[in-house]
């Protein structure tokens, strides 16, 4: 079973088409480990630091079922979510939406326009949410994440082709990084 970092201090946020962000993230044990607010806190600084609304401990290589969502970047507008679930879906949206792990790619997306959302926060206070728009579609893009599915696999064909050249160069970046570590 994963554990929280003792040191999150030193995540990154990885890469595509880096393994980890393919693993399928284990639920949280105990949220008011302080390890888990110390994750937390790291993983919003660099979400933050790289302007994103969403970013999955996956991303940080941590596979632990924890996402941060926030729209506005204010402390009221966020979500901490630990062990979410998506318990209910409605309506249609067409979305446009990026990846801090897949930089330089966007992707036209269709996502649900309202999802209830399931989760415990920090203190292990379980929460049950309907969120809409722009929100619905940060859950639903982090969730996928701890499921180890990417924006680039919700792609259709016509899209898969816009940004072949752009995934291309991401694995030959990490393939080349890989070679020159020995890893």
């Amino acid at each position: 079973m994963p554990t929280p970092p003792d040191n999150p201090e030193t995540l990154e946020i990885i890469i595509y088409p880096h393994p980890s962000l393919r693993e399928v993230a284990s639920p949280v044990q105990d949220p008011s480990d302080p390890r888990i607010f110390a994750l937390v806190s790291r993983m919003r600084q660099l979400m933050l630091a790289d302007n994103g609304v969403g970013l999955a401990a996956t991303q940080v290589n941590v596979p632990l079922r924890i996402f941060i969502a926030s729209p506005t970047h204010e402390a009221a507008d966020e979500i901490v979510a630990i062990n979410p679930q998506i318990v209910e879906e409605e309506g249609w949206q067409e979305t446009k939406e990026g990846c801090l792990s897949i930089p330089e790619v966007t992707c036209s997306l269709r996502r649900r326009q309202r999802v209830r959302l399931k989760y415990l926060d920090l203190a292990g206070a379980e929460h049950v949410v309907d969120v809409r728009d722009f929100l619905a579609t940060i859950c639903q893009h982090e969730n996928d994440h701890l499921d180890g599915r990417l924006i680039i696999d919700r792609v259709g064909p016509i899209g898969k082709l816009s940004i072949r050249d752009q995934i291309r160069r991401l694995e030959e970046t990490f393939e080349q990084a890989a070679a020159s570590t020995g890893k």
